[in-house]
């Protein structure tokens, strides 16, 4: 038996690399460790994309949206970003997403 939770977690967009690459911040704190995030979908602005890596050494990440965005590059900076994702609660290390 399986017991999960589901948890979500709340970032901003720091940069527009372009109308598919964004640079997101403050979706969990540089403790964290980020490559468990990666490969991961996250929505912006109605919009869904993959976590594709990291991005300096603050807890920034790369998200690649599956469509280009139509939004001004400040309408977009001004947007959440909203990772959800369930946490198993039976492991004594619960880090394993799926």
């Amino acid at each position: 038996m399986t017991i999960t939770k589901e948890k979500v977690k709340l970032g901003k967009v720091d940069k527009v690399v372009d109308s598919q690459n964004l640079h997101v911040r403050d979706l969990f704190s540089k403790e964290t460790s980020p490559d468990i995030f990666v490969n991961l979908r996250v929505s912006v602005a109605g919009k869904m994309g993959t976590i594709t890596g990291t991005f300096g050494k603050s807890g920034k990440l790369k998200v690649r949206l599956d469509s280009p965005h139509d939004l001004a590059e400040q309408q977009l900076l001004d947007c959440e970003v909203e990772l959800r994702y369930k946490k198993n609660m039976m492991k004594k290390k619960a880090n394993k997403f799926k």
